[in-house]
């Protein structure tokens, strides 16, 4: 790789979406507003640690998830900690307009499919080996929550659907959210699929800041990042775009990996889609919440 990258500093929308009223067991429905947020999620994964061993099992992580998810249990509060660990699931209700799911992490690989791509042309044209920052400004730094490594790239429509490769549920996740946003008739997009663990560019895959579940362990906050030159730490909302040497980009994704282990957090990949239920089992799992 000799022609030059991008690292993107992604600011996206802080703020932990919950339910309400907020207790365990509750189910949150797809999300409707115009507003995303994050929840902290429990998953199956694989996980690196900062002395590269590879292990497999259940994390925690700071994730965008627009679907249903499960409250199970409530957290104790604490500066920057999430307030609820949520089960993350999907089904397709006739609720029209919904928010689409972006980045998403789940699947056989990461995507990043249109956030600000409308209004960003650079978004629309990230050579591969760029190397994508999701976070929020917190207080006064950027708190990371994804990270994704681009290893190919693919126009696409929404109203034609996903590319052919896209990730299982691109179509009920990404897709058909999107095309039924008038504002989206007629887009051209980029579908980028991000490098793996088992599939890396120079190196570099995608990941989530994570942690190994254990039943009564603390929560955690968002790992702060610090890339003088390539982060600005108040930026809120625009995506902040730089070209870089394959090196440098490298480099600041190695400096980001040692930010990661610093706080105690492992890289996380290899998330399965989670369940896609039916509206007989819809009516079951909302059951078994309200006995919760």
């Amino acid at each position: 790789m000799t022609e030059n990258v991008s690292v993107v500093q992604f600011p996206h929308p802080g703020g932990e979406r919950l339910p309400k009223p907020l207790a365990g067991g509750v189910t949150m429905p797809w999300n409707t507003d115009p507003q995303h947020g994050r929840k902290f999620l429990l998953s199956p994964a694989i996980w690196t640690n900062h002395a590269g061993e590879t292990h497999q099992g259940q994390v925690t992580f700071w994730g965008e998830w627009e679907p249903q998810s499960e409250v199970l249990e409530m957290l104790p509060l604490g500066p920057g900690l999430p307030r609820a660990l949520q089960r993350p699931w999907f089904a397709v209700e006739d609720t029209g307009w919904r928010q689409n799911t972006d980045p998403l992490v789940f699947g056989d690989r990461f995507s990043y499919t249109n956030c600000r791509q409308s209004r960003n042309k650079k978004l629309r044209d990230l050579p591969t080996g760029t190397v994508i920052l999701f976070g929020s400004k917190v207080d006064h730094g950027f708190a990371l929550d994804t990270v994704l490594v681009v290893e190919a790239a693919a126009p696409w429509r929404p109203a034609d659907g996903p590319p052919p490769d896209a990730v299982q549920g691109a179509d009920e996740l990404v897709a058909d959210p999107i095309s039924l946003d008038p504002n989206a008739d007629g887009l051209t997009l980029t579908w980028y699929s991000g490098a793996t663990r088992s599939r890396p560019i120079e190196g570099m895959y995608s990941f989530v800041p994570a942690r190994p579940y254990q039943p009564g362990q603390p929560a955690f906050a968002r790992p702060r990042i610090v890339l003088e030159g390539l982060i600005t730490p108040h930026l809120a909302m625009a995506a902040k775009v730089t070209s870089v040497s394959p090196f440098q980009g490298r480099d600041a994704w190695e400096r980001v990996v040692e930010q990661v282990f610093d706080a105690g957090l492992v890289l996380a990949t290899d998330l399965p889609t989670p369940e896609n239920l039916q509206p007989a089992e819809v009516v079951a799992a909302t059951r078994r919440a309200s006995r919760c």
